[in-house]
């Protein structure tokens, strides 16, 4: 895309755009004619990879903004909406181009091997640009030790900078992070505050995570099944399978909602049967218990079996619970 700048004749010493005998740098206004431009860069992506206020941003070189002056004469407010308007132009493109090569190197796609170290540097420089989701898939990396060294801290400071601009999975991404650290206690209050602003912002996990909360009356909230099952059924309209499996049980057993079997029966079995843990977990209750299905001990067992294997502790504590019982049966029948 980027890689080749000589390809593409005179080249912008302050951006890295293609000028071609141009004087003049069309996007960010760079007096080129004493610079030597053709191929001084050794890729564009080098240029704004510090930031849209970084040293190596349009914004921050004062040349070439300086060689917009002979705008002057439009008057003082359309001088300043035009360099605004290029401006925007300019570091919305590039963070683009930045995201987009860091998900070429990420995934590996056509041309492009995968190279995960170099996506997450792209991911980087899409992020100092601008880009939102660039600075989420860089803290995503850092989270996951996926080309970079796995740090929590750093995910954590990437997390932040898209979840600054409201970006709803950052938002998530940064309340995990204070629910579950590697380093320190659990900060439940900073993690809730997050977790109501990601929800606030649509985003169909937090809306579950906070349904939940409010339904059970976890973290300090009062328990409210009214809101709660509000932002589940949000949740699931979005597709989110565990909202499914906790909305449908709330109503299949009526507890502070109304009751609606038909309903809550369809809803978790579509959670368990897309092979959610929650929702396999909310069916082995069912079943184990007879509500809105006919009990079934076996088949509850093999469903939160298969759903404490994908990590969920609320199945496995159950199962452990009723093997421990069972155990204590066949003791007492000897």
């Amino acid at each position: 895309m980027f890689d080749n700048p000589d390809s593409r004749g005179g080249v912008c010493p302050s951006c890295g755009n293609s000028i071609g005998a141009s004087k003049i740098c069309p996007i960010c206004g760079s007096d080129v004619s004493s610079s030597g431009s053709s191929g001084s860069m050794g890729s564009a992506e080098s240029a704004g990879s510090t930031g849209s206020t970084g040293s190596g941003s349009p914004a921050a070189n004062s040349g070439g903004w300086k060689s917009m002056e002979n705008l002057s004469n439009l008057g003082g407010p359309l001088f300043a909406a035009v360099v605004v308007i290029v401006f925007v132009f300019f570091c919305g493109g590039l963070a683009q181009r930045h995201f987009h090569r860091g998900v070429e190197y990420y995934k590996g796609t056509g041309s492009t091997p995968k190279n995960h170290a170099m996506a997450v540097e792209y991911f980087k420089k899409a992020a100092n640009a601008g880009s939102v989701e660039g600075a989420y898939m860089a803290g995503l990396c850092y989270m996951t030790g996926t080309g970079v060294g796995k740090d929590q801290g750093m995910a954590l400071v990437w997390f932040r900078k898209a979840a600054d601009k409201k970006f709803g999975p950052a938002e998530f991404a940064v309340a995990k992070c204070h629910m579950s650290p590697v380093d320190g206690k659990p900060d439940f209050d900073e993690a809730l505050k997050y977790i109501e602003r990601s929800a606030s912002h649509g985003f169909a996990p937090a809306e579950t995570m906070l349904g939940v909360f409010m339904c059970e009356g976890l973290l300090g909230l009062n328990k409210d099944m009214t809101k709660g099952c509000s932002l589940l059924r949000s949740a699931s309209s979005k597709g989110d399978d565990e909202a499914k499996a906790h909305l449908g049980y709330y109503l299949v057993i009526g507890d502070g909602v109304k009751r609606d079997e038909a309903e809550g029966l369809e809803l978790v079995r579509k959670s368990a049967e897309n092979g959610d843990a929650a929702g396999e977990y909310r069916l082995a209750c069912l079943y184990l218990d007879g509500k809105g299905v006919k009990k079934d001990v076996a088949e509850g067992e093999r469903l939160l079996e298969s759903s404490a294997r994908k990590g969920n502790s609320s199945a496995a504590q159950l199962l452990a619970n009723l093997r421990a019982m069972n155990g204590s049966d066949k003791e007492g029948g000897r």
